[in-house]
């Protein structure tokens, strides 16, 4: 975002009443300063769950410059986080619009597009912060990307991006979890294990984890391995939706 936008014309303007330069840059160089410390005082604030004091913090950042793209941000992380959908949808628009080259601010914009409904544009922002070529892809980015292929049900598309995620990181846990996912969707069922299996090497397994798993084995026919992921599932999480979901469909 070009923060002395317009300045030259307000100098041609002013010129005959004597336009000082300095002096204009050093006023936004104030303003800047200010809404930056707004904002950073709001972002204090909401990690210590002080949202509406947060709030207003924000309002005196965007009551300076409402094209501010940090502050944008920032508020519409506050609205996800409170649950209010449409206003961190419309902070979101403006913070991407007014930095379309800030590629932290398209990838939380995909992620929550992604997660309200509209993959389509959510992967256009996610691949339009990839694309910037000043931008360092992180195993994050490539897994949003992926997730967001995999609610399309463009499972070539996810697997490719979820592949790229593991080559940054190989122990990314949510992208293995994915892949093992698709895999058994496809009824590709020893590599979905593979994938499974790879993720329970990495520490405690969590209750969608233990029932892919025993899921798995049903399909390859080894009971006793699906019985004993199940018996994990009732010992660990007795009371989650994983188990009820097991005593539904008389596994």
């Amino acid at each position: 975002m070009q923060k002395l936008f317009g300045l030259a014309l307000a100098c041609m303007v002013l010129v005959l009443a004597g336009c000082n330069t300095t002096r204009l840059n050093d006023s936004q160089e104030k303003k800047a300063e200010r809404i930056s410390v707004h904002t950073q005082l709001a972002t204090n604030y909401m990690r210590r769950g002080q949202y509406e004091v947060a709030e207003k913090e924000l309002n005196k950042a965007l009551a300076l410059d409402s094209s501010s793209a940090e502050a944008n941000f920032v508020m519409a992380t506050l609205k996800n986080t409170r649950h209010l959908d449409d206003e961190a949808a419309r902070y979101y628009r403006k913070a991407a619009k007014h930095a379309p080259a800030d590629s932290p601010i398209r990838l939380e914009y995909g992620a929550f597009l992604c997660r309200h409904g509209e993959p389509g544009e959510a992967i256009s922002q996610i691949r339009g912060a990839l694309d910037t070529p000043s931008y360092r892809p992180n195993g994050q980015a490539w897994f949003r990307l992926g997730e967001c292929y995999f609610v399309q049900h463009d499972y070539a598309q996810a697997e490719k991006a979820l592949r790229e995620a593991l080559t940054i990181n190989k122990n990314m846990a949510p992208a293995l979890m994915l892949l093992a996912r698709i895999k058994y969707d496809q009824e590709n069922y020893l590599s979905a294990r593979a994938y499974v299996e790879r993720y329970l090497a990495l520490g405690r397994p969590n209750p969608r984890v233990l029932l892919l798993g025993a899921k798995i084995e049903r399909a390859l026919g080894d009971m006793t391995a699906a019985d004993q992921y199940k018996g994990q599932l009732l010992e660990l999480y007795p009371s989650s939706a994983e188990v009820r979901m097991i005593e539904q469909s008389g596994m």
